[in-house]
């Protein structure tokens, strides 16, 4: 498993990568490292992603076996993404009951975990942040959900653009793709499965 000199290592990079700077003091200690767990056998994690943070503790990352496998670089990126989450949650940056606040969520944690990949000569091979996007206005247009245009945080800045969401890069490491873990409407959980549904195929960036 991962040590703490590294857990706090990473968990700094994500405070710098994803701009949270009043989480960690300079380049020295972190308030509340989140806690790391490999899930266990028949534990439900999002296979695309090999990384959530738990539904029930927000400051509890869980990562797979199959991350670990892939080699340590793969392993604390997916953790670095992970992370850019926690911050999230802990800031009330984004509004992650909507659409399109789930969508600013997952394009700062992958510009977080690619700055990572990049650092160690490596990189995405995809970002699905603008499918995401797509779902989003696609679910708007067909009156499946009823949210703002772009969802804001709490300094009342909009959504990111697209334009800010990230080139997709190929690279030796595998796609992955993120989804939100924690609850948000029973209304929305139906509108995005019968948007998901539809064939948008994957929007290159």
């Amino acid at each position: 498993m991962i040590d703490t000199a590294t857990v706090a290592a990473l968990f700094i990079f994500a405070v710098q990568a994803a701009g949270y700077p009043g989480f960690c003091r300079g380049s020295g200690a972190c308030d509340r490292l989140p806690a790391i767990a490999v899930a266990r056998s028949g534990e439900h994690v999002d296979t695309r992603t090999h990384g959530q943070v738990s539904p029930t503790r927000p400051d509890l990352v869980v990562i797979t076996g199959a991350a670990l496998a892939r080699g340590p670089v793969w392993a604390e990126s997916v953790l670095v993404h992970e992370f850019v989450h926690v911050l999230q949650f802990r800031s009330g940056r984004h509004d992650h009951r909507t659409c399109d606040g789930r969508a600013d969520m997952e394009a700062e944690a992958y510009r977080a975990m690619d700055a990572y990949l990049q650092k160690k000569g490596l990189a995405l091979r995809s970002n699905p942040v603008g499918a995401m996007r797509e779902r989003c206005r696609r679910a708007r247009e067909a009156g499946l959900i009823r949210e703002p245009l772009a969802s804001r945080d709490v300094n009342g800045e909009g959504a990111q653009t697209a334009a800010r969401d990230g080139n997709s890069r190929q690279a030796s490491e595998p796609a992955t793709q993120s989804r939100q873990r924690h609850p948000h409407p029973a209304a929305e959980r139906a509108a995005e499965r019968s948007v998901a549904s539809l064939d948008l195929g994957r929007t290159r960036r």
